[in-house]
């Protein structure tokens, strides 16, 4: 394996284990967890992984974008808007009632 791979196999063991250890010491003494079984608690760091930095890209391209068309329309903030809404808003993490289907992941802002 080459090294960026070593460590984003690194990173991904860190986080799922460290998923895992939070969501066990969250659980009160009558072994709940917000409702949420601890493997739910894993699934969601695991989905957070990949889902924020994608996220976070999305968000940076779109603002830099919006910046660039307001420019070039000679500062029309509607037509910046038109871009930096869809592409900034949304979810940013996604939670355990999301996974379980209880919330919507939104992607894109409305």
């Amino acid at each position: 394996m080459t090294k960026p791979v070593k460590v984003l196999a690194a990173w991904v063991l860190v986080a799922l284990l460290t998923g895992t250890a939070l969501a066990v010491e969250s659980a009160d003494d009558s072994g709940s967890n917000d409702g949420h079984p601890a493997i739910v608690w894993v699934g969601t760091v695991a989905t957070d992984l990949l889902y924020v930095p994608a996220k976070l890209m999305y968000a940076g391209v779109g603002a830099v974008t919006g910046a660039f068309g307001w420019l070039l329309t000679g500062g029309n903030t509607d037509a910046a808007k038109a871009i930096w809404k869809p592409s900034m808003g949304g979810t940013y993490v996604v939670t355990p009632s999301m996974l379980e289907g209880k919330e919507k992941v939104r992607f894109s802002g409305s």
